[in-house]
């Protein structure tokens, strides 16, 4: 076992508990797929059992009870900010928490994060060559240790198992989607690592949202329109098409739009939506899309928000669904 795989399993370890009873009212409503070793729980093995047993109509459903014990009652957050980051930018991760207190900021206002990071490879490695026996350079393990060293300081950091390329961006976006929802996340942001936000800002923004949606579910996708047209062209798909979508230092989405992106079968859109673009904010949009067909897409400025301290810009918070 790797001293990194010993890292991973340690820390889902002293969560998975939590995880599985956290996620247990989203199995028995929805039928979503709780990992394997949730079955070790014998508590929560009973009530799955006796879930089955409800839905082929064998029990009362009354039967059923989801109330995890008192200790493992945690609260499932409102927000959860996830941040795509290279496994070589160390020192951009300490100055978005040392410097700019980002991390401070979202923690102030009950909002977890999570930098999502893959594993690091050098330039001269052949990702796709098929070579038997091949081993980590002596660079890649180093760079592998200050992660994990990182990961032990700061505990902030949730490792993705794919190499850490740009085109792996699109994954680890996808990946910090479902490690959102996962959490029960109300709302998923995706920001950038050299982007901080004002939390109170966005909290009352989804204030106002909830306020004014209207009576049942409504799907949120929100973030800073930057449109330009030479650029746009380019972020077209090999089928030619392109759909709106938000600027990647910050966007948000909702957790019923959400679902519908991370759950769906293998041979639905989200699958195929991957041979789009190779930028993920463009990619999340055919997501979005593919996701929720149904809804038709508008643009109105909502307010403003002042977030990217690195690029001192004043971003537009826009809803793109009415």
């Amino acid at each position: 076992m790797t001293a990194m795989t010993s890292v991973l399993r340690a820390n889902a370890s002293s969560f998975l508990r939590a995880f599985c009873w956290l996620n247990l009212p989203d199995y028995v409503t929805f039928e979503y797929d709780l990992p394997s070793e949730c079955l070790e729980d014998p508590d929560l093995r009973e009530i799955m059992a006796l879930t089955k047993s409800a839905r082929a109509g064998r029990i009362d459903p009354s039967r059923v009870s989801m109330k995890p014990p008192v200790l493992l009652q945690a609260a499932r957050p409102r927000i959860f900010a996830g941040i795509p980051s290279a496994a070589l930018y160390g020192e951009r991760r300490m100055r978005w928490r040392k410097q700019w207190k980002c991390g401070d900021k979202l923690n102030a206002w009950g909002i977890p994060y999570k930098f999502i990071v893959g594993w690091p490879v050098d330039k001269s490695t052949n990702l796709t060559a098929h070579r038997q026996g091949y081993k980590a350079t002596d660079s890649e393990v180093h760079k592998a240790e200050l992660l994990r060293n990182e990961s032990l300081t700061y505990k902030d950091l949730h490792f993705v198992n794919l190499p850490d390329t740009y085109l792996s961006l699109q994954s680890k976006t996808f990946a910090l989607l479902d490690y959102g929802y996962s959490l029960g996340a109300e709302y998923v942001m995706k920001m950038d690592d050299d982007t901080c936000i004002k939390p109170h800002k966005l909290v009352e923004y989804l204030d106002a949202y909830e306020a004014k949606k209207r009576q049942g579910p409504k799907a949120l996708y929100a973030g800073y329109y930057q449109f330009n047209g030479s650029e746009y062209k380019k972020m077209r798909g090999r089928d030619g098409a392109i759909h709106p979508y938000f600027a990647g230092p910050f966007y948000v989405l909702s957790k019923d739009l959400i679902r519908k992106i991370v759950q769906d079968d293998e041979m639905n859109s989200v699958l195929w939506a991957r041979y789009g673009s190779t930028d993920e904010d463009a990619q999340t949009g055919r997501w979005v899309a593919f996701a929720a067909p149904w809804r038709k897409l508008g643009s109105s400025m909502l307010m403003m928000v002042n977030t990217i301290y690195s690029y001192n810009l004043i971003a537009m918070l826009n809803n793109i669904y009415k």
